[in-house]
C-alpha cells in the first residue's frame, strides 16, 4: 500500500484500468480534504466547482479533465 492506503501495481508493472485510476484519485482527494478538515461543499467552493461534481470525483465516478490529459501523456 502507498502513503494514501492504495495498493500499488508498480512492482509487477500491471496496467491499472481507467476505472481503478478514478477510484484511486478519488480516494486521495477525499483523504486530502479530510486532512484539511473540510466538508465536500467547502472543498468544492474553494476549487470553483459544484458540490455534486466534487462528490463524483471523490467517489471515482468522474475524473478532472486535466488529470485525464496527464494520464494519457504518461501511458
Amino acid at each position: 500500500r502507498d502513503e494514501f492506503g492504495n495498493y500499488s501495481h508498480a512492482a509487477d508493472k500491471t496496467p491499472i484500468s481507467f476505472q481503478e485510476q478514478k477510484k484511486i484519485l478519488g480516494n486521495r482527494i477525499k483523504r486530502l480534504r479530510l486532512y484539511r478538515e473540510m466538508t465536500q461543499e467547502e472543498a468544492a467552493e474553494k476549487t470553483g466547482i459544484n458540490a455534486t461534481l466534487w462528490r463524483h470525483y471523490e467517489y471515482g465516478l468522474k475524473m478532472p479533465r486535466q488529470i485525464i490529459s496527464y494520464i494519457k501523456l504518461f501511458q
